[in-house]
């Protein structure tokens, strides 16, 4: 949420609300509220302070952010690397920035995480995000690839296809990456057809 950014980029320039309302030219009061969420900035308070942190609009509202998807199972799985580390859970909710509510709702699962937080599990828990959220291997003639969660979702598709993955073993990485594009491409074809023509041909007279 907003508020959380503002918390975690206020923490890491080392200010108090004191000090960056101020800067800012706002009340303590106005702007402890965006921290918490009780309020949002207008435009041009929200573009003041991310010229004031050097990000876009867009990363303090998390439209930028790559978030994955923690299903029931997967919080269940994670809950058990946490119990068996013996983890406090304070020291899990503080790590991820997140109040006692948001926690609860991270421990039943069916929630999203920013990829910064699944980071930051990976550290406290010593642990691949792959086991936490079972993501599908990608390799491709023995290189490890680096894909984001969608990409890895296309990946899983596509190894359905091997035939698709001749002729990779130079720049492998570069040529699925290439492939998942046109899978996306083919695949936004056949659904605009879809709805333009809808399914099958209709009613045929005799």
């Amino acid at each position: 949420m907003l508020g959380d950014r503002l918390k975690r980029l206020r923490n890491q320039r080392g200010l108090s609300q004191e000090e960056l309302s101020k800067r800012l030219h706002l009340s303590r009061g106005t702007y402890a509220h965006y921290e918490i969420n009780k309020r949002q900035p207008d435009y041009v308070t929200l573009q003041k302070i991310a010229d004031f942190y050097g990000v876009t609009t867009d990363h303090l509202l998390g439209r930028d952010e790559e978030k994955y998807f923690l299903n029931r199972e997967a919080a269940k799985k994670l809950q058990n690397f946490i119990e068996e580390k013996a983890i406090d859970y304070t020291k899990i909710r503080d790590e991820l920035n997140m109040s006692d509510e948001q926690y609860l709702e991270f421990k039943r699962g069916h929630v999203y995480v920013t990829a910064e937080q699944m980071k930051s599990l990976e550290n406290i828990l010593d642990i691949d995000k792959k086991k936490i959220i079972g993501l599908p291997n990608a390799n491709v003639a023995g290189q490890e690839l680096n894909l984001s969660q969608d990409e890895l979702r296309v990946f899983a598709e596509l190894k359905k296809h091997p035939i698709l993955f001749n002729e990779l073993a130079s720049d492998p990485e570069g040529k699925v990456k290439e492939l998942i594009k046109l899978y996306k491409m083919k695949k936004m074809f056949l659904e605009d057809d879809a709805e333009e023509y809808g399914e099958g041909f209709g009613d045929i007279d005799d």
